[in-house]
């Protein structure tokens, strides 16, 4: 066997190994004639394609899309321009259009110029009037009817009537930016937000467009200052954000350098208290104390323990109008038996203790948890009394 003979067998082997047939030589050198298994249509393929599989039967592939095309009310009639388009006539209207198999496989086709026809009276309906193409097939550049700006809108944008004036949007914005001591300088990290600069202290800041239609916004750089000088009037240092609510701060306690985290506006109303502190005080002299508490017409005993009540007592963001007088105090050695005191009364009396939900309208920071009934007083007195009998019964 010759080297062609070996040759012409090694081609009948590949074609054999992929479901062709050879049947003969083809019009360029590399090209041979195969018939294939299966369908049994013939066609010219290039060698090295029939050697890495890598064909398919141009006959086949042409019934296959001729099937899809009737399947979706359309005519095939040959070649697009490039190898993924084919060129088709819609039965319905008779236009012709170049699209893509697999957009019609997918059913993601339309007619365009019956499209093109709908889009005039889609704009008018719209306030629009269409001037010319967009940037692509989904976008057409329009006029407004009533402001006369011209925009590239998304045809499908304007179909749902979800577009607006890019122009008169801006023009609104500076508006609203001025009307609120703001000057608009720029874009913001999305669609939501600008850039401006507050008139007052000309610092710089994102804000939502919204805060300020809503006239709800405020410098962040001018609330630190405020928030550090309100700090320091309570001896205390500003460290930074809180974890717990976006309405507090950590904070560093000046005297005794434990950080906390605190309420704003606690700290503002000097409503605070180091808990480092209040732990370790534990172990030294308290005080057991029942308070009578006057608020307008409402009236209750609070029982509680602290080393100095009245310091204790600013903690509970009382309304300045409230009233308190001291009906008893007991003292103790330590803070942890003072305590204890507490909590013994407390145990007995639970059932009597006013609504925590009723009392926090007055103890807005602290201590609405321990109120009772201001008839309660005399016997609340009387439990002190017992744990130390030479104790004065105050309130009669």
């Amino acid at each position: 066997m010759n080297r062609q003979q070996r040759t012409q067998e090694k081609h009948k082997a590949e074609a054999k190994a992929v479901g062709l047939t050879l049947i003969g030589p083809g019009k360029e050198a590399h090209y041979r004639i195969y018939q294939f298994r299966k369908c049994k249509h013939k066609q010219e393929i290039q060698l090295s394609s029939v050697r890495r599989n890598v064909f398919t039967c141009q006959q086949c592939l042409v019934d296959e899309l001729k099937a899809e095309a009737k399947a979706a009310s359309l005519v095939l009639i040959g070649p697009g321009r490039n190898s993924h388009l084919r060129t088709y006539r819609f039965k319905k209207c008779k236009h012709e259009q170049q699209i893509r198999p697999v957009d019609i496989r997918r059913n993601q086709f339309h007619c365009s110029q019956c499209f093109d026809k709908k889009l005039p009276s889609e704009a008018k309906a719209a306030g629009l009037t269409l001037i010319g193409p967009g940037r692509n097939h989904l976008s057409r550049l329009y006029r407004f009817n009533k402001c006369k700006h011209e925009q590239e809108i998304a045809v499908g944008s304007v179909r749902d009537n979800t577009f607006g004036c890019r122009e008169c949007f801006a023009d609104q914005l500076q508006t609203e930016a001025k009307a609120a001591g703001l000057t608009l300088i720029g874009a913001g990290r999305n669609r939501f937000y600008r850039m401006y600069r507050v008139n007052r202290c000309k610092h710089k800041q994102e804000f939502r467009t919204t805060e300020i239609r809503r006239n709800s916004f405020r410098c962040d750089q001018c609330l630190q200052k405020k928030l550090q000088a309100e700090a320091k009037a309570v001896g205390l240092t500003l460290i930074g954000p809180g974890k717990r609510s976006y309405q507090n701060r950590t904070y560093r306690f000046n005297k005794c350098r434990h950080e906390q985290e605190l309420g704003v506006s606690n700290v503002r109303r000097n409503y605070i208290v180091c808990h480092t502190c209040e732990e370790t005080s534990r172990d030294l002299p308290s005080n057991l104390y029942l308070l009578k508490i006057q608020v307008g017409s409402m009236k209750w005993v609070k029982l509680g323990y602290a080393k100095t009540v009245e310091e204790r007592a600013k903690t509970y963001g009382l309304p300045n109008n409230a009233k308190i007088m001291q009906v008893n105090l007991l003292p103790f050695d330590t803070g942890r038996a003072a305590h204890e005191a507490e909590s013994s009364i407390h145990k007995k009396y639970k059932s009597k203790r006013l609504s925590s939900r009723k009392m926090k309208k007055y103890h807005t920071v602290s201590g609405y948890e321990e109120c009772y009934p201001i008839d309660l007083a005399r016997k609340l007195s009387k439990e002190m009394q017992m744990l130390s009998p030479t104790i004065q019964v105050v309130y009669g």
